[in-house]
């Protein structure tokens, strides 16, 4: 809104007057004064004679003059005013004034939208809904073979060969169509345009191919597009560009640089890598300290990189640094000003992504091996931000083993809560260890795995504990510490308070406030709980772990605790619900640790039921001869050794023996299945349409390989086939149990 202080004539604010003693005393003059005390003329009457205008109250009427001049911009006449600031409509782009008749006048601006930018198009004020945008200026020129866009710093459109590759050639295809295909020579006209041009880029959609660039060697295309490919080149090929150490790409200023590796050959092995079957050089030039982080990736292959002194040296000290991987990362803290080469290599024919970031130095972390490790205040405890770039593994813990670490430490005087939260990148794996002792085998007390791990330990004894942050890649990390007054654990979270498993009601168990201290044989991170039950007669047992479908649980059934690994009689894990079936227990007490990957509400279930009588089956060698499953628990003992390999599921190429069961469903119903063999086994099923056939490979719906193999799946009705198969050799006993739900 814009005002304009335009004052009212002196007789509007007369005749205003009329109405209210206040405008009396604003009168200034004996004419405002008379003009107040006479009657107003009517509107269509003449001003000289004597008519007088009543309203329903008996006050004379005010009627203002409205006729003046027309005016070349529209304007919405608005209420009656004395000065501007009454006629602000709240529309930004108008400008509001008080005229001389007393009414309040909105004008619109268009200059008031102009945003200045040309490319856009002409902004237009409306004086209800403000400023609108303009139509965007077009510069299509109905061409295909051009690329058309409105340049903003000239104010016109400019339109280009099409060059889609961007290599300065146009497409073989284009031609400047006033000129004709003939091959008029190309110029520039007065506007700066290109004329008379031909396209003669045979592909227009590799930057490496164009008329103009010359034949490289042992790429395997035209470069040229001249017909001739690599050594056919008429006068010889040329070597790929930062193929070698006399060619290397410049790269001190830091960036990301894509660099072709189509045509250049392995010239330089490295200690990392071994020779990949292609490599390129790149310069880096320091004229002060920096710290570096170089990552090559490839989206097809295994890439290296390698930080040398001397371009392809092969004494292993010219090498500072070497990796490998998907992608390869060498990162160094404060590497001195000097000329440096880099190796880019790769496993495949194609392009690497190629970064270098350049900053400020700063020195190695100190807290590489035990006696250096870094005081942890306590009770403050405090938040660390450090990294593993230059360090060496100096303690092999029970998750860390042989990664790299780094050392804290902190001293209880009396039992605390401690809770240790560790965080890198998102696909970083980071190990975090509790340590009660320092040395090459320190005492574990606790770890995890992961890119984000919290724990927490309840009443933890005085005592120095040292806390190990490991990671095999030179990653950034952040570790946060804090000590709070000592409290029991949660019941269920260790064997000294298990839960109490019975087969009356479910178990909720929430792993948020647990933590790791078990290590079954089939998961070792995450929280765990621990329950119990009890059996006075032998038993066949089921129990189920449901969760939310991201939740990924295992469950481990022990006879002793505290659990350990490899002292449990079962371990199984599945995404979502996991089902342990244990057959013919004896009586007494059992420990089931559950385990979730990360913080889970998970519902246990225990049910018992009678032993299930044992079938031993003979001659279900085929689909022909299957074993029919009628029962909804059976449980099959028998062996593969005599039978023929017929069929193959798609979860591995099994050369051995295998057997056929079959079952017939009326509704549809939860098919648990567990198969245990002494020798490796192949464990699927499909629906009966698979036989006979030697690979029923696009009809399997389920297949598992292993020593005891599970199938979990929900079948809709039908006929189907379970398959017992040995992966090689002649197989062997086996024993089967299934469970329709």
């Amino acid at each position: 809104m814009q005002e304009d202080p335009l004052p009212i004539s002196e007789a509007a604010l007369c005749r205003l007057g009329r109405l209210s003693p206040l405008w009396l005393a604003l009168c200034s003059s004996l004419v405002c004064l008379l003009l107040a005390c006479s009657p107003p003329p009517r509107i269509g009457e003449d001003a000289g004679e004597d008519a007088s205008a009543l309203d329903a109250t008996g006050i004379d009427a005010v009627v203002i003059d409205t006729v003046e001049e027309p005016r070349e911009d529209t304007a919405t006449l608005g209420r009656a005013c004395t000065r501007s600031s009454m006629c602000d409509d709240g529309i930004e782009c108008t400008t509001d004034v008080c005229a001389a008749n007393g009414r309040c006048e909105n004008l619109p601006n268009a200059d008031m939208c102009d945003d200045r930018v040309y490319c856009n198009g002409q902004e237009v004020c409306d004086s209800r809904r403000g400023c609108i945008r303009g139509e965007p200026i077009n510069c299509n020129d109905g061409e295909v073979c051009t690329s058309d866009r409105c340049d903003e710093m000239t104010r016109t459109c400019i339109s280009r060969p099409l060059d889609r590759d961007g290599d300065g050639d146009p497409d073989d295809h284009c031609y400047d169509r006033t000129c004709g295909d003939s091959g008029a020579e190309a110029g520039i006209n007065d506007s700066g345009m290109l004329v008379c041009w031909v396209g003669r880029d045979c592909d227009d959609s590799n930057p490496r191919v164009a008329s103009t660039l010359p034949e490289i060697c042992d790429d395997g295309i035209d470069n040229n597009c001249n017909g001739a490919i690599d050594a056919m080149e008429p006068g010889g090929c040329r070597r790929a560009p930062n193929d070698r150490c006399d060619d290397p790409l410049d790269v001190s200023r830091g960036g990301i640089f894509t660099m072709d590796l189509s045509a250049s050959p392995a010239d330089y092995p490295l200690p990392c890598g071994g020779r990949l079957m292609r490599d390129g050089v790149a310069r880096l030039r320091l004229t002060e300290p920096r710290d570096i982080a170089i990552s090559v990736s490839s989206p097809t292959g295994v890439t290296s990189v390698a930080v040398q002194s001397m371009c392809g040296g092969t004494d292993p000290s010219n090498t500072l640094e070497c990796d490998s991987g998907f992608p390869a990362n060498v990162r160094r803290h404060s590497l001195p000003a000097g000329d440096y080469f880099i190796i880019v290599a790769t496993s495949v024919r194609g392009v690497v992504d190629l970064s270098v970031q350049l900053t400020p130095a700063t020195p190695q972390p100190a807290n590489d091996v035990c006696a250096m490790a870094t005081e942890i205040p306590v009770p403050m405890g405090g938040t660390f931000r450090s990294d593993l770039i230059g360090l060496r593994d100096d303690a092999s813990t029970r998750c860390g083993g042989s990664a790299n670490d780094a050392f804290y430490t902190f001293e209880l005087t009396s039992p605390q809560n401690v809770s240790l939260s560790l965080a890198g990148a998102r696909t970083d794996n980071l190990v975090l260890s509790l340590l009660s002792s320092c040395e090459r085998t320190p005492v574990t007390l606790r770890c995890e795995t992961g890119s984000s791990i919290q724990m927490r330990s309840y009443s933890l004894p005085a005592g120095r504990y040292y806390v190990a942050v490991e990671a095999f890649d030179p990653l950034l990390f952040t570790l946060s510490v804090n000590f709070s007054d000592p409290t029991p654990p949660p019941t269920g979270d260790t064997c000294a308070s298990p839960l109490t498993l019975t087969e009356t009601a479910p178990l909720m168990v929430s792993t948020g406030a647990l933590e790791n201290d078990y290590r079954p044989t089939c998961i070792s991170s995450g929280r765990d709980a621990v329950m119990q039950f009890t059996l006075t007669d032998r038993r066949d047992v089921i129990l189920t772990a449901a969760g939310a479908s991201s939740d990924f649980i295992g469950l481990a059934l022990h006879s002793v605790c505290p659990v350990e690994r490899g002292n449990e009689r079962l371990c199984t894990t599945n995404s979502n619900t996991t089902r342990l079936i244990a057959l013919a227990l004896d009586p007494g007490t059992y420990f089931v640790t559950l385990k979730t990957l990360r913080p889970a509400d998970v519902q246990v279930t225990l049910r018992t039921y009678d032993l299930v009588p044992v079938t031993t089956p003979t001659g279900n060698d085929t689909c022909a001869t299957a074993r029919t499953i009628t029962a909804d628990r059976a449980l099959f003992r028998a062996t593969l050794v005599g039978l023929a390999h017929d069929y193959r599921g798609t979860c591995a190429n099994a050369t051995g023996p295998d057997a056929v069961y079959q079952l017939t469903l009326d509704r549809r119903r939860r098919l648990t299945a567990v198969l245990d063999t002494a020798f490796l086994n192949v464990f699927y099923v499909t629906r009966d349409d698979a036989c006979p056939g030697m690979s029923p490979v696009s009809t399997t719906s389920t297949c598992t390989l292993g020593t005891r193999t599970t199938l979990d799946v929900t079948l809709d009705p039908g006929t189907y086939r379970i398959f017992v198969d040995a992966l090689s050799g002649a197989g062997g006993l086996y024993t089967l149990y299934t469970q329709l739900d």
